[in-house]
């Protein structure tokens, strides 16, 4: 008995350490890493032959390279992207004290703090999404639905498969997200990436442009 109970306070210790709170600069490093492979993913399906649509290379990449970009930014450079962003702080040294945390295990005023961070990363991100819209006017609303199918894949797929040692999921496999979220749509794509196999590793030398 002494034994179980040993074990279960050593995992219990482990676990904690695994989910730490990290610094804004180490936020940013992991951040950084998961944009690389959501435009890897990306990039490697918009190549394959899974897709057939008359769609600029350039135009895959540059909005790709949007993908979670306030999350990275400084101040100064957020306000540059997003003169309508008017917080005192960067998105990342807002969200980076509740890294890898449960929202539900948060007090009252640290959840209400980290809803308002998400709600501006979300609103931040949509401005600079629908700032690249509008400069590129070509973009017809089925090309920009194929952007979004795109990245929310590969975001949610890189999320489920290979961030596991970073934050506390309540789903077990991007499929499962998918279901429970009324995104069936998505899951055919989802199971032919990852009979794909990509070696997915290398991606952290492919960092997008931004």
């Amino acid at each position: 008995m002494r034994i179980l109970i040993a074990i279960l306070l050593f995992s219990n210790l482990i676990s904690n350490l695994a989910f730490a709170r990290v610094t804004t600069q180490k936020f940013i490093e992991l951040m950084k890493l998961h944009r690389a492979r959501v435009h890897f993913l990306g990039t490697q399906i918009f190549n394959s032959s899974y897709y057939q649509i008359d769609l600029p290379y350039s135009l895959v990449i540059e909005y790709l390279s949007l993908h979670d970009l306030p999350k990275i930014l400084s101040l100064e450079e957020l306000r540059k992207w997003d003169p309508e962003y008017t917080h005192s702080q960067s998105i990342a040294t807002r969200l980076a004290p509740y890294f890898g945390e449960i929202p539900e295990s948060l007090s009252s005023t640290d959840a209400s703090k980290l809803d308002k961070a998400v709600k501006d990363l979300n609103d931040s991100e949509d401005r600079i999404k629908a700032s690249f819209f509008l400069r590129h006017p070509e973009l017809t609303f089925g090309r920009i639905q194929f952007l979004k199918h795109l990245e929310r894949v590969s975001d949610v797929y890189d999320t489920y498969k290979y961030r596991r040692g970073e934050l506390q999921l309540r789903y077990k496999s991007p499929i499962e997200y998918f279901l429970d979220n009324g995104e069936e749509e998505k899951i055919p794509l989802t199971y032919w990436v990852e009979a794909q196999n990509w070696p997915i590793d290398c991606a952290s030398s492919l960092r997008p442009s931004y």
